[in-house]
C-alpha cells in the first residue's frame, strides 16, 4: 500500500517501474472506498500496457471512469 501511495502522490506524468501487486492492492482499496478519482489518476500515470494486460485493473479503471461521470 505504501508503494501505491507513492504512485498516487507522484508528480511525474509517467511512473516506471511499477509493481503490479501494489497497483492491484491500491485499486482494490480505492474501489472499496469509492475513491474513483484515485483509480483514474494512478491509471493515467502507469504504462498503458500494464493496465490493458491485467483484466482486474482494466475493469476497476473502466468502472471508475463510468461512475465518476455519473
Amino acid at each position: 500500500m505504501r508503494e501505491f501511495e507513492e504512485y498516487r502522490n507522484s508528480k511525474q506524468r509517467r511512473i516506471r517501474p511499477v509493481r503490479l501487486e501494489a497497483v492491484r492492492v491500491g485499486f482494490k482499496k480505492a474501489w472499496q472506498e469509492h475513491d474513483y478519482t484515485t483509480i483514474i489518476a494512478v491509471a493515467r500515470k502507469i504504462p498503458e500496457k500494464i493496465l490493458l494486460e491485467d483484466p482486474k485493473l482494466l475493469m476497476w479503471y473502466d468502472q471508475a471512469l463510468t461512475r465518476s461521470q455519473g
